[in-house]
């Protein structure tokens, strides 16, 4: 969808900044981790997850495609 509408090195620079919220999320999770609660976040992050999801084809807008993107990889 994003090679619509921007270049191939624009698309790269998204896929990456989505990929980094994997990464953030990791760094959390091992410095802070998950002891009590777990299905109770598991399904929380799912939700927004999905929500997140539904941002990638809402418009043709790369601040709104990275920021789902971001978020959605949890």
């Amino acid at each position: 969808m994003i090679l619509d509408f921007e270049s191939r090195k624009t698309l790269g620079i998204v896929e990456t900044l989505c990929a980094s919220g994997m990464l953030v999320t990791s760094v959390i999770l091992g410095a802070r981790g998950m002891k009590k609660e777990i299905l109770k976040a598991l399904c929380i992050s799912l939700g927004v997850a999905g929500i997140c999801m539904m941002g990638f084809g809402f418009r043709e807008n790369l601040i709104l495609i990275i920021a789902s993107g971001f978020f959605s990889l949890q």
